[in-house]
């Protein structure tokens, strides 16, 4: 992950055209992220949209 911290995970959505669509990176402890809510993910991505 990020500077002094190796824990954690990344989360990547890949389009169709085998784009990455979305991609987060969540830290270690002490809130260690396994899953990342359907809504949140739609959320971030809408919020980054150009299309609209």
């Amino acid at each position: 992950m990020m500077g002094e911290s190796r824990n954690g995970r990344s989360f990547i959505l890949v389009g169709p055209t085998g784009e990455i669509e979305w991609r987060a990176d969540y830290g270690g402890p002490p809130n260690y992220t396994m899953y990342v809510p359907v809504d949140e993910i739609l959320t971030q991505m809408q919020a980054v949209r150009t299309d609209a």
